[in-house]
């Protein structure tokens, strides 16, 4: 009697070889569609002005030119903005978290009163929101128009992050 092994029918099947070959090709070819944008800005960003003018770069540049990134360096605006930006992330990432953890916690709870009353009551506002003009008069009448806070405080509580935690 001879045993034979059955193939399990989840199991990922060999291509052939050609196949994988170009499935390969043309996702690279994809990815340097993708990034090549990106690169070009990267390029032109220490390449000679006038050479990005005539629009003769492509793939490298004849001439390098770094006053750009001295200009950005030592300008103080430019820090000044780092600093918001900087600001404006951990800031806003650790009101998120803590306001998303608050709000998840205690929906987490199988047996809370009106739970699944509350998770409906969540969704509809994730997707049906009040629209620009009723943000603005709202932030407008909490002071936060011209504010740094504006920034932070409208997006505290994201329902989409609470039912993610």
């Amino acid at each position: 009697m001879v045993l034979v092994k059955k193939r399990h029918p989840n199991r990922i099947k060999e291509g052939s070889r050609i196949a994988s070959a170009i499935i390969y090709i043309v996702v690279g070819l994809i990815c340097v569609i993708a990034l090549y944008p990106f690169y070009y800005v990267f390029i032109q960003s220490f390449a000679d002005p006038q050479e990005v003018l005539k629009g003769t770069t492509y793939i490298w540049p004849e001439n390098y030119y770094f006053g750009s990134y001295e200009l950005i360096l030592t300008d103080p605006k430019m820090w000044r903005a780092y600093g918001y930006t900087i600001f404006y992330v951990t800031a806003g990432t650790l009101l998120v978290l803590v306001t998303s953890v608050m709000a998840a916690y205690p929906l987490s709870v199988k047996k809370l009163a009106g739970r699944k009353w509350v998770v409906k009551f969540l969704i509809i506002p994730m997707y049906f929101s009040g629209g620009l003009i009723p943000t603005f008069l709202l932030m407008t009448q909490l002071g936060l128009y011209n504010n740094v806070w504006a920034m932070i405080i409208p997006g505290a509580v994201s329902i989409w992050n609470i039912i993610l935690v």
